[in-house]
């Protein structure tokens, strides 16, 4: 039916009700764009391990397809997308439903405006039995484009249709796996400057940030990645990842938050980014007047309001990005164990990596060392944070996280995306 085209897109942010979710299979590179690639040991510099991975696939790094406009002929069929984030909406002063979504033959990004709800959005959820990463059917005839001006987002298809006309396809069915359309991933970590006893938390109103590295792969095709830096001040040339250098802090925040709308993550994961790093970095954001940085979602004209940066803070205060899921793998973790102790990045790589570790010659306590340092020095901080945002990519895979997330989501009886599922806690609260 409708097929992918290239050109950009432009995302933006939101705040919500405590609710949320999940991802499929992507296009499989040739045999030609991979290395040979040799074991990797556990405790081999990451910097090694660079050299030895696939081909960085630029392609990851978007941009995705601009808008698309359909045709009465293309409105005619049916189309079957997997939802992965819904929320209310006041739409033409009428109470909606927005319904974020992959296609499930184009695999084009699908913003669904659900009209004529009649009850309130929890009691629409519930009737219509709408469940994490279900499958949704608009029937041929029933539903037709939202025209500009009125795009409420920056997905690449709007559609409009009525309650009474949307079918959700139970969970139990056929349709009860996480289906097959590729949700692309997006892992990052940031590394700031420390306070100089070494010991405090590093507060956004006085230390700068000073890399933000990036993992990008797709569900179904673990063997692709695009890896890149961004680096305050020079920084030399790493082998299997590009390196992206900035004169000021501003600047690199502002040109991450390009790379975020180009790239149009589905998923976007990390440790502590729930509470520490994407409050971080929206925080110095306004600090330093980065215009327009909060809006990292979907939806037009929403900035995210977060809280002051705290791995302590409930994880209901997480920041949320309309149409965007997230997980956090310490929460994952914390919320599979039951505990806290062993949470930690390091010690979630031992465990579940084959005695993998985080950089070994990089410790927290050398940040403004290394900083202020040589383009080498600033190197070595730059191969310990892309470190930081590879072992979670790897964990996600490895233990399954979005599979386990839905399927706990969709046995709790809740009518949430995983995202927000994870963010209300289910057994215990820190």
């Amino acid at each position: 039916m409708l097929n992918a085209t290239h050109p950009a897109t432009v995302p933006l942010s939101r705040k919500r009700t405590e609710r949320a979710f999940s991802p499929g299979p992507g296009d499989s590179a040739g045999p030609s764009s991979f290395k040979k690639a040799r074991p990797i040991g556990p405790s081999q510099s990451f910097g090694e391990e660079l050299e030895l991975m696939s081909v960085n696939n630029s392609e990851l790094a978007g941009p995705r397809a601009s808008h698309r406009t359909i045709g009465a002929a293309d409105c005619a069929q049916s189309l079957v997308f997997q939802l992965t984030d819904f929320l209310p909406h006041n739409f033409r002063s009428n109470s909606a439903a927005l319904l974020f979504g992959v296609a499930a033959e184009s695999a084009l990004r699908v913003l669904v405006v659900v009209t004529d709800l009649q009850v309130s959005f929890l009691d629409f959820l519930e009737h219509q039995q709408i469940q994490t990463m279900c499958r949704v059917e608009l029937p041929g005839g029933k539903y037709h484009e939202n025209e500009q001006p009125e795009r409420l987002s920056h997905n690449q298809i709007e559609l409009i249709i009525g309650r009474q006309d949307l079918i959700v396809h139970p969970v139990e069915s056929l349709w009860k796996m996480v289906g097959s359309e590729s949700l692309r991933i997006l892992s990052f970590d940031i590394e700031t400057s420390i306070p100089e006893d070494k010991k405090s938390f590093p507060s956004p109103h006085h230390h700068a940030v000073l890399q933000i590295g990036n993992i990008v792969q797709e569900t179904g095709d673990e063997t692709r990645s695009y890896r890149v830096i961004y680096t305050l001040r020079g920084c030399s040339p790493i082998v299997g990842a590009e390196v992206r250098s900035f004169d000021t802090e501003g600047d690199m925040l502002l040109a991450w938050r390009q790379f975020v709308i180009d790239c149009d993550p589905d998923l976007i994961i990390g440790h502590t980014i729930a509470r520490f790093d994407l409050m971080y970095l929206i925080h110095r954001a306004q600090l330093l007047e980065v215009p327009d940085f909060a809006c990292l979602g979907r939806l037009k004209g929403h900035n995210t309001k977060v809280a002051e940066p705290d791995p302590k803070l409930p994880w209901r205060k997480s920041p949320i990005l309309p149409g965007r899921l997230q997980l956090d793998v310490l929460q994952y973790f914390q919320e599979k164990t039951r505990t806290l102790a062993g949470c930690k990045l390091g010690e979630l790589a031992r465990k579940y990596l084959n005695g993998s570790t985080k950089e070994a010659d990089v410790d927290f306590t050398m940040m403004n060392e290394l900083q202020n340092g040589s383009d080498d020095d600033r190197k070595r901080l730059a191969v310990y944070c892309l470190k930081d945002a590879h072992i979670p990519m790897r964990l996600l895979f490895q233990e399954k996280c979005i599979e386990n997330s839905v399927a706990a989501a969709r046995q709790g009886g809740d009518f949430l995306p995983f995202s927000d599922f994870l963010r209300t806690g289910r057994n215990f609260q820190y």
